[in-house]
């Protein structure tokens, strides 16, 4: 119960509540015996104004505690021994492109090869046979534009190249060859 008191006050308010729940813990009996009905004004100011200052000096020790840990964290990084402090590296952005490759009559094709032309490095996609193709893993965020190259064996333009928004889905249309 006393290590829920603590979490709970910790989550609500912090140090500070950290620091009032210890003084309330401290003062449990006091508190529970009713005593401040009993006291003088003069007592029972004195006794409020030491649970404040108690408080404060707990809440005060805390913020100190939290600033000695965080320095000695931070200077661990640059000893001696040649260890700088790391920053974490952040991921890339990856995002995925979809669309639809279609003949001149709005047929699917299947088989045509779509790559980024920014990305040589990037394996091509192949339309399935509903003329859909998926790239993964694109190193760009959504809204970016990239230049897709479309080739298919039979059709024209070869290659097709054209400017999408990653996050639209293109619909290609290709004309077969006569």
């Amino acid at each position: 119960m006393d290590y829920e008191l603590f979490k709970i006050a910790g989550a609500v308010a912090g140090i500070g509540g950290i620091a009032l729940a210890a003084v309330v813990y401290i003062f449990r009996e006091v508190i529970r015996k009713e005593i401040f009905p009993r006291l003088t004004k003069g007592q029972a100011y004195k006794l409020l104004n030491r649970i404040i200052v108690l408080v404060f000096v707990i809440g005060v020790l805390g913020i100190l505690a939290y600033l000695v840990v965080n320095w000695q964290n931070g200077s661990r990084g640059n000893t001696s021994q040649g260890r700088e402090a790391q920053t974490p590296t952040p991921t890339p952005a990856t995002s995925e492109l979809s669309g639809t490759v279609l003949d001149q009559n709005d047929n699917p094709l299947q088989g045509a090869k779509v790559t980024i032309d920014e990305l040589p490095g990037m394996k091509p996609a192949e339309t399935s046979s509903d003329g859909l193709f998926t790239i993964n893993y694109i190193p760009r965020k959504y809204g970016e534009a990239v230049r897709i190259r479309v080739v298919k064996e039979g059709y024209q333009p070869n290659p097709y190249t054209e400017d999408v928004v990653i996050g639209k889905t293109p619909r290609i249309r290709l004309k077969r060859k006569k």
